[in-house]
């Protein structure tokens, strides 16, 4: 099995020379080259024109990176900010260059800057 970077993760095998790509957010759905162009049309809110290269494996650091991302926005919406800052540090062991220009660090989600928490002004609903 080889993730695709399609702008939606789409995962794929090699099958008698064939390459399947499934959804793993629709229940492992079948798709083909045009339904993953609908699929990636409404995670990103717009058209899209999809080339070869955006079917083209990930590495397995890759893979992880992405897989990473998707759990800190989970853990982010439920305000898991323990969760949050594991997967930071996860990120941070496979890819040191997010952590900016000198030695990997992580902001503590949840801390304030400038009156506000997590990218929130204090005191609102949004």
């Amino acid at each position: 099995m080889e993730g695709v970077a399609s702008g939606h993760f789409i995962t794929g095998i090699r099958i008698g020379g064939e390459h399947v790509l499934l959804d793993p957010f629709n229940r492992g759905a079948l798709l083909t080259v045009e339904t993953c162009g609908e699929v990636v049309r409404r995670a990103l809110g717009r058209p899209v024109r999809l080339q070869a290269e955006h079917f083209a494996p990930v590495t397995n650091r890759q893979f992880l990176v992405r897989v990473l991302a998707n759990l800190k926005g989970v853990y982010w919406r439920q305000e898991a900010w323990d969760k949050v800052v594991r997967v930071i540090d996860r990120t941070l062991a496979l890819e040191p260059h997010r952590g900016g220009r000198a030695a990997p660090t992580r902001a503590r989600p949840g801390a304030t800057w400038g009156g506000s928490i997590a990218g929130r002004r204090l005191g609102s609903a949004t």
